[in-house]
């Protein structure tokens, strides 16, 4: 009788909850939550909220103009980053002694000598335990970023206690002595420390939608010895990664975990179900709903967490924000975030969308200066720039009358002017802010390349415009007045249809700003062409001493012979010459039948790295 009388409290309860409307707290600017009931009020609220509200999830992420040369014992390329000095995770690195490549969940080492890279060590790891995808080099340390798990949609429900399992869990960092050789492999151990599990003792259980590997996805930030490759330390941040930067040894890690609660579980919430589980080297940290915030109002249970992990002395700091973000800016004292809702109109099938930017200082302890809200959907990380105290923004608004807009913003976030009617019907395909300039490239049917002055942000001009076939989906600025553009050239079809023609690099001179002219075209390839220059702007080699740029394309061929047809892959690297004001193809170098590549120079040596541990040099004295 007591325990009918229990559930038909509960289920009164429940009932009361859902017949009155819950309402969102409101407060001026960052607020922690003070209690479980705080949580508890908003997860109601949410779920009760108007379903046509929809979060985008990108999952795609200046004031220099050329990355930096190392120099340290040899001139080494660095990766292409957004901001000079903000380095970016990738797929391979140098300190000028050593490169370092990941490819295929393979780490390799190779010995810098002469001309020469000479493979030293290689360390393969268990997809099953591990997914390695970028890396940072910093001073004797080399960060390896990976993954594990593969859901991260959790809704709950009552539980039926479960006992503890007692499977151990492997840390990829771990290796066996090396094999002898020059290329010895290691492979990763397994550390003896079992996962807690405390979660017997709760009403409820998680259940995964669908189970990738049976555990949530988490991020992994291994530390390895660059001498070695001997696993030092493991950092695991439950979530999906947005973004990583690294300035100095100030490693900045953004994360989001993703979380869905079942309308009957809203009164059961707490802290730890929304919270990620965070652990270094084992030892779990321990969080409380006080770490808990939201800007102004909360608009989602998804947890943004921030994480501030220096390596000199493997301190770390957490912000966790309940909201959501899918792009990332970060220059050297200033943190811009964005995320992208969508409004249903019913008087519109395109509805609203809103982009929502987010300003923090990262210095010393991570703090928000600011948010706005903006008409529109960005791009991608170069559509966002701070530039003295100035936030600026590139946006495309979809609508039966699709327009662009650029906006700047103060300190505060509060809009200084905003340029609107840019370029009606077409969409931004590459934006790049370089100082008091912004360059953008539209798309529709022709490719029109835009200089606009920013120079005084409460008065955006537009200074020139230039029409021309194709588009370019990557701005690299070389010069003061010269800008790259990487994209394609385009086809009219019979019927009047635009398909995508060859690679196409066009050499844009500003120098009078007014009358920009395209100066130079290239080429390259077919219409069955790719790189992934296309949409990664880290696959770029760029060697400002010697006026070069490198890049990896693929062809498809396709022939034709006694009524069979055949369909070939080439790989190809480029190098492009950028002197005398000019571009042209430099060399051309055919490589075996591959997917992807990475470059880097060495003085006067091109090292082509492939997924195989093969390197292709060539020397250009």
């Amino acid at each position: 009788m007591k325990k009918f009388i229990a559930f038909v409290i509960a289920v009164t309860t429940i009932l009361v909850l859902a017949l009155q409307p819950a309402q969102l707290p409101t407060a001026s600017g960052l607020t922690s939550l003070s209690s479980v009931s705080d949580l508890r009020r908003i997860a109601l609220a949410l779920a009760q909220r108007d379903q046509h509200y929809y979060a985008y999830r990108d999952d795609s992420m200046m004031e220099s103009l050329t990355p930096a040369l190392d120099s340290k014992t040899n001139q080494v390329t660095q990766t292409n980053t957004q901001i000079q000095g903000i380095d970016e995770a990738d797929t391979i690195k140098s300190d000028g002694i050593h490169v370092y490549t990941l490819f295929e969940n393979t780490l390799r080492m190779y010995k810098i000598e002469d001309n020469t890279l000479r493979l030293v060590k290689t360390v393969k790891f268990d997809y099953e335990k591990v997914n390695l995808q970028s890396m940072f080099l910093v001073n004797d340390q080399l960060v390896v970023l990976g993954t594990t798990g593969g859901w991260w949609m959790r809704p709950y429900e009552k539980n039926i206690p479960e006992s503890n399992n007692d499977e151990t869990e492997p840390n990829p960092g771990v290796s066996e002595p090396p094999s002898d050789g020059d290329d010895p492999v290691t492979e990763p151990g397994v550390d003896p420390d079992k996962p807690s599990d405390d979660d017997s003792n709760d009403d409820y259980r998680i259940l995964p939608m669908p189970p990738y590997n049976g555990t949530p996805l988490t991020q992994h930030v291994l530390v390895f010895d660059k001498t070695t490759l001997e696993s030092e330390h493991t950092l695991k941040i439950e979530g999906q990664l947005i973004g990583a930067r690294l300035n100095g040894t100030q490693m900045l890690l953004i994360t989001s975990k993703y979380n869905w609660v079942e309308p009957n579980a809203v009164n059961t919430i707490d802290s730890k179900d929304v919270l990620p589980v965070v652990s270094f080297d084992g030892v779990e940290y321990t969080f409380d709903v006080n770490d808990i915030q939201y800007i102004n109002q909360p608009e989602t249970l998804n947890m943004l967490t921030i994480t501030k992990f220096d390596l000199s002395d493997l301190t770390t700091s957490f912000k966790h924000l309940l909201m959501d973000a899918h792009t990332l800016y970060m220059n050297h004292d200033t943190i811009l975030l964005a995320s992208t809702t969508w409004t249903y109109n019913e008087r519109s099938m395109w509805g609203k969308t809103t982009t929502h930017i987010y300003s923090l200082s990262y210095t010393n302890e991570v703090t928000l200066n600011a948010s706005a809200n903006l008409d529109g959907n960005l791009l991608n990380q170069f559509a966002m720039d701070e530039y003295k105290g100035v936030v600026r923004v590139a946006l495309t608004v979809w609508g039966e009358k699709t327009t662009n807009s650029i906006v700047t913003l103060n300190k505060d976030l509060k809009v200084l002017d905003t340029l609107t009617g840019l370029a009606p019907t077409e969409s931004i395909y590459s934006v790049r802010f370089v100082q008091d300039r912004a360059y953008v490239v539209t798309f529709e049917q022709i490719d029109p390349f835009f200089v606009i002055d920013l120079s005084v942000p409460s008065n955006i001009r537009v200074l020139g415009e230039l029409k021309i076939p194709g588009y370019s989906t990557y701005l690299h600025p070389l010069s003061d007045t010269l800008v790259l553009g990487f994209g394609r050239d385009v086809k009219v079809e019979p019927d009047g249809r635009l398909i995508n023609g060859a690679m196409k690099l066009s050499l844009f001179d500003v120098s009078n700003e007014t009358a920009p002219i395209d100066k130079v075209n290239i080429l390259i390839g077919s219409e069955y062409s790719w790189g992934d220059i296309n949409y990664d702007h880290k696959a770029l080699m760029v060697n400002p001493q010697k006026q070069l740029l490198g890049f990896f394309v693929t062809s498809s061929v396709f022939t034709s012979q006694d009524g069979r047809e055949e369909y070939k892959n080439t790989s190809t690297y480029y190098v492009i010459s950028t002197a005398n004001e000019s571009v042209k193809v430099f060399d051309e170098i055919n490589i075996d039948d591959t997917y992807q590549v990475k470059a880097i120079m060495v003085n006067d040596a091109l090292h082509i790295l492939l997924p195989s541990g093969r390197v292709v040099t060539e020397v250009y004295p």
